[in-house]
This record gives structure tokens, sequence and C-alpha cells, in this order.
């Protein structure tokens, strides 16, 4: 009986573990897969120049007043010295964060204001602020599955922050599914050329012997 009940806990402390490893790469390999890598393949095949709109700028003061607002609320007054740790990184990462995604879309040729402003003002701060925290509580809901509830874990909290973040994350992915499907590939206009075209080339060359016999004959 004892050993029995050994191998069980054994396989389910393994079974938590690896769960929680799926936990921790599933939420990050997805959105890479997903949300960033389309978005970057884009950039690599069509390589256009880079441009910035008004809309982008209006998204920077987005992607810095998401992170310090977060900050101000999780923050006590009395760690101040976190608190501007944490201020001057955002000032920091946060340009850099907003520069790298407008210039992949105008790599990627994405020249239409409402998309990038979809984009910009929606799926990055949503990738970029929102995958952290909702790898952390795919984490919570393993402990708690796996290894009971907390009395201070709120659970009602930890699954709504995580189903409202889920469904965050899909809206993003569709809504770069969507701005990639509406690129103009590189060579559609040559493609859709008329064939009527190409037959009017070639019509000179149809035409030729029968003008050299007409010469012949007078």
């Amino acid at each position: 009986m004892e050993v029995t009940d050994a191998a069980f806990n054994a396989v389910r402390i393994l079974v938590a573990v690896i769960a929680g490893l799926v936990a921790i790469i599933a939420p990050i390999a997805l959105t890479v897969h997903l949300i960033l890598r389309p978005i970057d393949r884009a950039a690599k095949l069509h390589n256009a120049p880079p441009r910035f709109s008004v809309g982008d700028f209006l998204c920077l003061f987005l992607a810095i007043q998401i992170p310090l607002a977060a900050i101000s609320r999780l923050v006590e007054p009395a760690e101040r010295n976190t608190f501007w740790l944490f201020t001057i990184a955002t000032w920091m990462i946060g340009p850099l964060t907003w520069i790298t995604c407008a210039r992949t879309l105008s790599k990627a040729g994405v020249v239409k204001s409402l998309h990038r402003l979809m984009f910009m003002g929606f799926v990055m701060p949503v990738v970029y602020y929102g995958l952290f925290p909702f790898t952390w509580l795919s984490v919570n809901i393993v402990l708690l599955a796996y290894g009971g509830r907390d009395p201070r874990t709120p659970t009602n909290w930890v699954f709504g922050s995580w189903s409202l973040l889920a469904l965050l994350l899909i809206l993003s992915w569709y809504f770069t599914k969507y701005i990639v499907g509406q690129i103009e590939q590189p060579g559609a206009e040559l493609s859709s050329q008329p064939e009527e075209n190409i037959a009017n080339l070639q019509t000179p060359d149809r035409q030729a012997p029968i003008d050299a016999q007409v010469t012949v004959v007078n």
C-alpha cells in the first residue's frame, strides 16, 4: 500500500512539473508563432523603407502610460526606490519596443493607418505587457490544481484575469492574421496584368509574315 501511494505521489509530482513547464513555455511559444512571427516574416519578405504615422506617435504614449499606471498601482508609496527603478526601465523599454514594432510594420508593408493603429494600440500592449502576467497566472492555476487552494490567493480573480488576458491574446492573433492578410504581396501587379496586353505584344510578330508576302506579290 505504501509503495502504491509513493508511486502515485511520484507520478502526480511529475505531471505537476510537466504542467508547470507547459504553462510557462506554451503561452510564449504560441504568441511568438501566431502573432510576432507572421509580421516578422512579412517584414523580411517586403523589406519596405521605415515610415512613421501620427497614430504611431499616439501609441507611443500608450506604450509608456500602461506600465506606469500599473507601477503606480502595485508599488507602495514607501517603496520609492522600486518605483523609480521600474519607471526608468519603462522609459527605456517602452520606446524601444515601440520603435521596433513601428519599423517592423513599415518593413512588412503595413501602410493603412487603421491597421497600424490596431497593431500598435492594441496588439503590441497586449503581447508585450500581457504575456508575462498571463504566464504567471497560468502557473498559478497549475499550482491551484495540484497544490490545493491557498487562502491568500483569490481564486475568482486568478481565473477571471486569466480568461480576460486569454481573450485579448486571441483577439490579437485574429487582428494580426487579418492585417497580414491585407498586405499587398510583392509582384501582385505584374501577376494581375491583363491577358490582352500580352496578346497585343504578340500581334506584330504574327502579322509580319503576312506583310512580307504582300510585298513580294507587288
